[in-house]
């Protein structure tokens, strides 16, 4: 399967999930829009399988549907204590898009583990993340800028940085690498 199908069948997969949870908490379209501050457009074509929301978009989505945004992942689902690399749940929506692997085995956990993988200028200023609990991850490779309020924090290979996740806060990578992390969050909210 090329690139394009495996990432085409990756925004059907969305829809469907979003389409599933929407129906499943007796929402209409509007009521989602009004809850989550996507248009009713952009939601219809998610739905559809024709839009390409951001992961922005979907932690909205998740907000309005009040879930995790980890319920947009896809992937095999791991069965006991160990997930094998080849089996972790995944949400990269495109190459601009960050990709998100579970390697927790399932959201049900008291600790979320995330393998994330930040492209070479991505960052996520204009929507920035605050929900309850705490946060944990480390660098292991490119640099990573962290925004807490007004602070700036710039982490490289080796370095970690905690955070409450009810404090205001967004991420950059500067770098002309992808960057690479390993991320816990409490409680789960992916």
């Amino acid at each position: 399967m090329s690139s394009q199908d495996l990432f085409q069948t990756a925004i059907v997969s969305v829809g469907q999930t979003l389409q599933r949870l929407r129906h499943k908490s007796g929402m209409t379209i509007q009521e989602l829009s009004n809850r989550s501050g996507v248009s009713v457009g952009l939601l219809s074509q998610i739905e559809r399988g024709r839009g390409n929301p951001s992961f922005s978009t979907l932690f909205k989505i998740s907000r309005g549907l009040d879930v995790p945004v980890g319920y947009f992942f896809s992937g095999a689902e791991p069965t006991g204590a160990v997930v094998r690399k080849d089996n972790r749940k995944h949400l990269s929506l495109s190459k601009r898009d960050p990709r998100y692997e579970l390697l927790s085995p399932d959201m049900s956990r008291e600790i979320e583990l995330l393998w994330i993988e930040y492209p070479r200028g991505w960052g996520n200023q204009k929507t920035q993340f605050s929900h309850p609990g705490e946060e944990c991850g480390v660098v292991l490779q490119g640099q990573l800028e962290v925004h807490l309020l007004d602070q700036e924090y710039l982490l490289s290979c080796g370095d970690s940085v905690y955070l409450n996740s009810t404090i205001p806060h967004w991420f950059h990578n500067p770098g002309d690498e992808p960057t690479v992390m390993v991320w816990a969050v409490h409680p789960p909210s992916f």
